[in-house]
């Protein structure tokens, strides 16, 4: 990817929390939410982000928001690769903060950074995103999706690795009681980490 392709992207929001999912739960970062996704899961808490073309921002401007006590930083969506995020991702890392980027894996995956994959049925996990995928969280709304995760770390040599060191979790959509209680069980059965909304649990965006 050229650092000089796409010097604008179509971003919703931008803002200071607690990361609340995954690997890195409370860890503080700024976020930056990218608009535009057409993934389009039914259970989705951002569908304001699905419209695409919408909040042009330049990639200097996005860079030069991000506070100086922000160590990390989590560049989501929407889906971000559905744009060329490569320069935002070179220019943040060359910032010396720690990127992070959230994505379904439905797209050609790329970049010098921490990718949280996070496979959707129905969409598949491309190769690049499944080689680069620093850790996979499924979001969980059946069992059947057990058989997703499955499926977008197949051709992953280092799955032990991955599952010792707490790179592969569930979690339950909207933090559900009975799909808690799912996660849980699987998690027990499998060895996968439990992932829950915990910003939503303590009132933060």
């Amino acid at each position: 990817m050229s650092m000089e392709r796409n010097p604008y992207l179509f971003a919703s929001e931008r803002f200071m929390s607690i990361q609340g999912e995954g690997y890195w739960t409370g860890m503080p970062a700024w976020f930056i939410r990218l608009q535009g996704c057409s993934v389009g899961c039914s259970w989705c808490d951002t569908k304001h982000t699905w419209k695409s073309g919408i909040g042009q921002v330049s990639v200097d401007e996005l860079v030069s928001e991000v506070p100086r006590n922000a160590a990390h930083v989590v560049v989501t969506g929407g889906e971000p690769y559905e744009q060329d995020i490569s320069h935002l991702i070179t220019r943040l890392g060359a910032s010396g903060k720690s990127v992070q980027v959230e994505t379904s894996g439905a797209y050609e995956t790329y970049g010098r950074c921490w990718i949280t994959v996070s496979p959707k049925a129905g969409w598949g996990v491309t190769e690049s995103a499944q080689r680069m995928a620093s850790e996979f969280k499924q979001v969980v709304s059946s069992e059947e999706d057990v058989r997703v995760l499955k499926d977008a770390w197949a051709g992953r040599s280092d799955w032990l690795y991955m599952l010792q060191n707490g790179r592969v979790s569930l979690q339950p959509v909207g933090n559900d009681e009975d799909l808690l209680k799912l996660c849980i069980e699987l998690c027990k059965s499998y060895g996968f980490r439990l992932s829950i909304q915990t910003h939503k649990m303590i009132g933060v965006q």
